[in-house]
């Protein structure tokens, strides 16, 4: 069988490697990312020394159709793609199947894990699906669900989710050897879509955010947007790195501001509960809480929202 694979990053190298590994012919077709990616490179690479027939985007302004219609794949797989693709200009005998990191249909969109891990889901999911005109609503064919552990990030679970999905391409695969293969109809009554976040979506709000949501909105940020944001005095910071835990008796302060400054910066939050900032940046400039007078952060100071 010849499969094809539509990507624009790394996250498609775990399935390549299956795919090689078990003699699959197979064709990359590597589009354009919506960001500056470091680890782009890789993929061509990787082809080269596998010698899988790959087009990469940036390289030839060669269409996802053209390079359908010309490589005649069988089965098509789609692990991120900046464009809708019209399937009335592609075709693929066994189906084309899109691998959404996300729970359907509760998260459809192109960062569900962004907002699975910001409303601290207790767990986050993932599935294939037949790719159909309206985005993110086509047959599930498999899907899984992991619990939503503390020390996740979004960044981390994308890569963790790019190897669990070999898990349901080999059912598929399955499947299709012996004409078993079915899917569920999603449930249009839990639809719900989501945006890419914008910059209001990774703002700390004080006056709003309990510790526990700053806390899984820090990770839903890592390490795509590098933390979450917040000011000090008008200055732009993220926080990279934190965790909480109740306040002691008579300590409690108004949100945002910063009780102490030792192996963390402390910070009262509503609820009762303080944070503990362990890491952050200023003009994308790193550095641990315990070093943060050394940046000017002070005691007594607010971290503050724009709007405040």
């Amino acid at each position: 069988m010849k499969v094809g694979v539509i990507s624009n990053s790394d996250l498609c190298l775990p399935l390549l490697f299956t795919l090689f590994n078990n003699k699959v012919e197979t064709n990359l077709y590597f589009g354009l990312s919506s960001v500056i990616d470091p680890k782009r490179e890789d993929v061509p690479r990787f082809c080269d020394n596998y010698n899988i027939s790959y087009i990469d985007q940036a390289r030839k302004a060669e269409t996802v159709y053209d390079w359908i219609n010309e490589c005649d794949p069988e089965l098509v797989f789609v692990i991120g793609h900046l464009q809708k693709i019209n399937l009335e200009k592609v075709n693929a005998r066994a189906g084309i199947f899109n691998i959404h990191f996300g729970k359907l249909p509760q998260y459809r969109g192109a960062s569900p894990l962004f907002w699975q891990l910001k409303k601290m889901e207790p767990t986050i999911g993932m599935c294939i699906h037949a790719l159909t005109e309206e985005m993110d609503a086509g047959p599930i064919y498999w899907q899984k669900e992991i619990r939503n552990e503390e020390y996740f990030s979004h960044n981390y679970v994308q890569y963790l989710f790019s190897n669990l999905l070999l898990e349901g391409v080999n059912e598929i695969f399955q499947h299709l050897n012996n004409s078993s293969l079915q899917s569920i109809e999603q449930d249009e009554s839990k639809a719900c879509w989501y945006p890419r976040p914008s910059l209001n979506e990774v703002l700390i709000n004080w006056e709003r955010m309990s510790a526990s949501e700053i806390c899984s909105l820090v990770r839903a940020c890592n390490n795509w947007n590098a933390g979450a944001i917040t000011l000090y005095q008008g200055m732009e910071m993220k926080i990279i790195d934190a965790s909480y835990e109740p306040a002691e008796e008579g300590s409690h302060k108004a949100p945002g501001i910063i009780t102490g400054l030792a192996d963390s910066i402390k910070v009262s939050c509503i609820e009762g509960n303080e944070l503990s900032v362990h890491y952050l940046s200023l003009n994308s400039i790193p550095f641990p809480g315990r070093q943060a007078k050394h940046f000017g952060v002070m005691a007594g100071e607010r971290f503050t929202y724009p709007l405040d």
